[in-house]
């Protein structure tokens, strides 16, 4: 038995061609017959067949593959090499020269702009990214190896599927691993402090309708305050009747909500929290002991860590952080003032600058504009709007007046294009639009405030733009109204959706 190349083959089969010809016929000349009678005929040769048998790769002769060549007399002359008709000693074998080692190509679609997507393969260094198309994103990779390519990070508001993700690596060849990316639903989270649950909603940004999603999840005593992180991942619930603030991680496809760990602990009449633009730091407003606690955010888990607190006036009532992350502000309802704190980047924790700036009565709700130059207060007893301009380099603000609300104003939001400012009215059941001058902050009224439902006490705007939402107390629903593109007026949009007993504060998940 031999083994030889492709470049034997035509040798062999010149041997074969030759030892075919020899091995047919007779083997010679019959005698002479007597007195002229024909010779007998000499006996037939014997016919010679080969026998191709493709080999497959890993065969113990040919690794890589290749082709056995048998060979052998036809004894029983039917056409076909019998096994017992093969010359074992002639058996020839032509083997595939060893395949290239193989690797891997990544298709990505659906990835949003400015988003990162990171990959590892077997375990090894992430793999970054950011944009559609093919990526090469593994060769020389041993042939009979296998493969497992893991999604390690989602792009911010999206959620990447894997498919062909894992597998065996053949030789000279190139798999496809497909990444297909969409963005994440958007939802809204509303706390029913009368029956201690948070109501969970879909929202279409194509019709600005809400649809309720299964059944609501259980929260603390008294639930008076729902915030989404920015990255959409969490959920942070302030329980004041049990002096706690929840945590739950978010379903990125159905809403739901999971628990985290245990509550932590709050004091003194929890009633507001804001959670810092990085995702990194929680600052939660506590009413009768006056002070503002930091909690550090767990980046894996949602989970909030207690950390430092300061003192703020007497009766924090809300707090909010500038769109740069650098500082905090808190509304004291009970003396009529807004405090200023800037963050340490490192720690999270506050320290307070200067004394603080007078408000209307009872300021109760702030709102920051989204270029971070304004800040806005609803004033729930002197029935206004306090407005004041930022300074970005110390903090400091300074103020541009008031406006007009209804009565008892007690919750402010302003559009993400920063064009408009609505506040929800609780006693005269209706909602006040403005509009906002780009240029100075200050505010100008859009005319009659237009109807809500009994006892609105949080206004909410979409994350797009287009609609804003009040939450009826009294009433327990949910009003919605489209905001007109140019004149930011508010027109009522279909049913109001129902909510559990006495709905205050609503949240939505960021845009995708």
């Amino acid at each position: 038995m031999s083994i030889f190349g492709l470049t034997a083959w035509k040798s062999l089969l010149t041997l074969l061609v030759v030892f075919a010809f020899s091995a047919c016929g007779g083997s010679g000349s019959g005698a002479n017959g007597a007195n002229g009678t024909n010779g007998t005929n000499g006996a037939n040769g014997t016919n010679s067949l080969l026998l191709l048998t493709t080999l497959a790769p890993g065969h113990a002769t040919c690794i890589n593959g290749g082709t056995q060549v048998q060979m052998g007399l036809d004894a029983n002359d039917n056409g076909i090499l019998d096994a017992s008709e093969i010359n074992a000693a002639q058996t020839q074998y032509i083997c595939n020269a060893a395949a290239g080692p193989g690797s891997l190509l990544a298709v990505v679609n659906g990835i949003g702009v400015n988003k990162t997507l990171t990959l590892s393969i077997n375990g090894g260094a992430p793999i970054n990214i950011v944009a559609n198309g093919f990526y090469s994103v593994a060769s020389g990779l041993p042939a009979g190896s296998t493969y497992s390519v893991v999604i390690n990070d989602q792009p911010l508001r999206q959620t990447c599927t894997l498919s062909g993700g894992s597998g065996a690596v053949v030789a000279g060849s190139v798999a496809t691993v497909i990444l297909s990316c969409a963005d994440n639903p958007i939802f809204a989270y509303v706390a029913d402090s009368g029956d201690n649950s948070i109501s969970i909603y879909s929202f279409s940004s194509t019709t600005g309708s809400l649809t309720k999603v299964g059944t609501s999840t259980s929260a603390g005593l008294t639930p008076v305050d729902v915030v989404v992180d920015p990255s959409g991942k969490y959920v942070y619930v302030v329980n004041s009747g049990s002096n706690n603030v929840a945590s739950f991680s978010i379903n990125l496809a159905t809403g739901s909500l999971t628990e985290v760990g245990s509550p932590v602990t709050a004091s003194g009449f929890p009633n507001s929290l804001a959670v810092d633009p990085t995702g990194k730091y929680a600052y939660l407003a506590n009413e009768l002991n006056s002070g503002v606690l930091t909690y550090s955010i767990n980046p894996s888990s949602g989970a909030l860590m207690l950390g430092t607190i300061v003192a703020s006036g007497r009766s924090p009532a809300s707090v909010v952080v500038d769109p740069s992350g650098r500082y905090v502000y808190v509304a004291n309802r009970g003396v009529h003032s807004i405090s200023t704190y800037s963050i340490d980047l490192v720690t999270g924790a506050l320290t307070e600058i200067g004394s603080g700036v007078p408000t209307g009565q009872s300021p109760i709700s702030l709102a920051f504009h989204p270029s971070g130059n304004f800040i806005y207060v609803a004033n729930a007893t002197s029935n206004d709007l306090s407005a004041y301009s930022v300074n970005l380099t110390t903090g400091a603000l300074t103020s541009l007046g008031t406006v007009a609300a209804g009565i008892q104003p007690v919750s402010v939001a302003i559009d993400p294009s920063g064009r408009f400012a609505y506040v929800a009215n609780f006693n005269s059941n209706n909602i006040s639009a403005y509009s906002i001058n780009a240029a100075t902050g200050a505010l100008t009224s859009l005319g009659t405030p237009v109807a809500s439902g009994a006892n609105p006490i949080k206004v909410v705007v979409d994350p797009s733009g287009k609609s804003v939402h009040v939450t009826n107390q009294i009433s327990k629903n949910i009003s919605a109204y489209s905001i007109h593109p140019s004149s930011g007026a508010l027109l009522p949009l279909g049913t109001a959706p129902a909510t559990g007993v006495s709905p205050t504060s609503m949240a939505f998940t960021p845009q995708p």
